[in-house]
């Protein structure tokens, strides 16, 4: 049975007025309802030895020119042969990063499932071009805080480990450790009000020749307020006083027993370490390996056309995106977290199977906009509504196809308008 496709709202459904937009409290449920979270599956003592493990791998040998001026401020501030060596083991000590302290925490996200039909113009072209993209367990920050709303935190949880409704008992990890919490402060919703005031060629992109257009349509659109759990450790370099933090998730799976050095790859870290830790870009090498964690985005019939020019300029345009996200937005600015947002239809509650069927609808309304893009661009001579028709037509078609595990990148858009039309009269005549 195909999924159903919900229609996006449009009007949010309004309950009583209650507030959850604050932080963590001893007293009141912190959270909204619809509010899940991830448990912690990290523990405490392998987040210690992968962000060990880590500042291992950052540590630099030190000029002797800086060893000799640590010494001599010792031996400056004593007496002629004053100096001891619980001297020289500190000032070894200086010498090596050094974990301040190790927190708990839970980080507000949103994990965005929508279909996205998105128009831009390359400079090679000069003409207007609209595509159909799939953002499916996207995530976005739903906060302010820098650094940590500049980390992408999109690594997907383990099957065995789905998110489930917040309550007060997860703010204390099963290691008995308490967890901090940051309250919601941005508003997808407010987002996409933002997105058609931006202008038509930000720097990033107008330096690739891409010029993106703030029409945007967004369908089947699910927004999922997640709590993702994470261990933030700051560190010190004493003898240059530099001061770093660090992030690791704590859901990813340690099932396969990794090696702290393997568990370092999760680590994120900050770009430039000379950089303050607020304005800071971050990346860990696990995103940097793979680029669908920063951005999770499907394209649709297009990698095939021989004319298209995306196979060149669509990696640019995801690099350009990863960057103007950690550099270019301003997440503390956006705002809009309150109670009609809270009830609006869009923002769903986690449920397994709906949270998948879901994404399903979100491939659907993708192949079926993308089908409506190829019938606009190929058969000029249609009407809007012939093409409606075409596109539901071919769209049942190729389910068909991948229902019968049969290929369907490649083919002839006649071929499949033809084999299309005979089936749906299969269909009426009840032959299928």
């Amino acid at each position: 049975m195909p999924p159903r496709i919900r229609p996006p709202a449009l009007a949010p459904r309004l309950l009583s007025h209650r507030r959850y937009v604050t932080g963590s409290s001893s007293n009141d449920q912190p959270y909204h309802p619809k509010v899940c979270a991830l448990p912690f599956n990290v523990s405490p003592t392998d987040a210690h030895n992968a962000f060990a493990a880590m500042t291992y791998n950052l540590q630099e040998l030190p000029d002797m020119k800086d060893v000799a001026n640590l010494l001599l401020n010792k031996v400056r501030d004593r007496p002629i042969f004053g100096i001891k060596f619980m001297d020289l083991t500190d000032t070894a000590a200086d010498l090596i990063w050094q974990r301040v302290k190790m927190t708990s925490m839970y980080l507000p996200t949103w994990v965005v499932n929508t279909c996205v039909s998105l128009s831009y113009v390359l400079r090679e072209r000069g003409t207007t071009e609209k595509r159909v993209f799939g953002l499916l367990d996207a995530t976005i920050p739903g906060h302010g805080y820098p650094p940590l709303a500049n980390l992408w935190l999109s690594e997907p949880w383990p099957v065995s480990l789905q998110p489930r409704p917040f309550t007060p008992s997860m703010l204390k990890t099963t290691w008995y450790d308490d967890v901090g919490t940051i309250k919601y402060t941005v508003s997808p919703l407010k987002m996409l009000e933002m997105w058609k005031t931006l202008p038509l060629s930000a720097g990033e992109f107008r330096d690739q020749g891409i010029q993106i257009m703030p029409d945007a349509q967004l369908t089947g659109t699910s927004l999922l307020p997640l709590l993702r759990p994470v261990y933030i450790a700051e560190f010190i370099l004493p003898f240059k006083n530099e001061r770093m933090t660090l992030v690791l998730p704590a859901w990813i799976n340690p099932s396969f027993s990794l090696s702290p050095m393997q568990m370092a790859d999760y680590v994120y870290q900050p770009r430039n370490r000379t950089v303050p830790p607020s304005q800071a870009s971050y990346y860990s090498p696990n995103t940097e390996a793979n680029a669908n964690i920063g951005i999770t985005m499907k394209l649709m019939h297009d990698a095939h056309n021989p004319r298209s020019l995306w196979n060149t300029m669509g990696p640019k345009l995801l690099d350009v995106m990863k960057e103007a996200r950690q550099n270019r937005v301003d997440w503390a600015s956006i705002g809009g977290v309150d109670d009609v947002m809270w009830e609006d239809e869009r923002i769903v509650s986690y449920k397994e199977k709906d949270w998948e069927e879901r994404k399903m609808e979100v491939g659907q309304l993708q192949q079926q906009e993308t089908l409506k893009t190829l019938f606009r661009e190929e058969r000029t001579d249609l009407t809007e509504e012939e093409v409606n028709h075409k596109a539901q037509m071919l769209s049942r078609f190729i389910d068909k196809l991948r229902r019968e595990n049969k290929p369907t990148d490649g083919l002839d858009l006649e071929d499949m308008e033809r084999a299309a039309a005979r089936y749906d009269e299969e269909i009426k005549t009840g032959k299928q």
